[in-house]
């Protein structure tokens, strides 16, 4: 058990390379329309985990508190896009409305 837990603090450093990658790369599939955004919020997973473990090795608290409130809204994101995709696909993900400015 030492040695996985030796293993694991030894991915830590990395974890911030992974957790910001994620995190754009999240970003940029959320953006690019709502029929993707399930893989956006997988990717939020990926890096908000990633983002703890970096923050805790090094002992940065609030960001561990921050991440651990994002994790909440990507959760309900994977809930919420995943219902939609896996459990009715035939049912076409809501399009954004445009609204007239006069």
């Amino acid at each position: 058990m030492d040695s996985f837990l030796r293993d694991l603090m030894q991915l830590a450093p990395r974890m911030e390379m992974v957790g910001a990658v994620f995190g754009v790369c999240g970003a940029w599939v959320i953006a690019a329309g709502p029929r993707l955004a399930f893989y956006g919020f997988c990717c939020y997973l990926v890096s908000n985990v990633a983002w703890i473990s970096f923050a805790s090795y090094h002992g940065h608290w609030w960001q561990v508190g921050q991440q651990c409130c994002f994790f909440g809204p990507t959760l309900l994101g994977l809930w919420k896009w995943g219902r939609l995709k896996f459990l009715a696909p035939e049912a076409e993900a809501p399009e954004p409305q445009t609204v007239a400015i006069k």
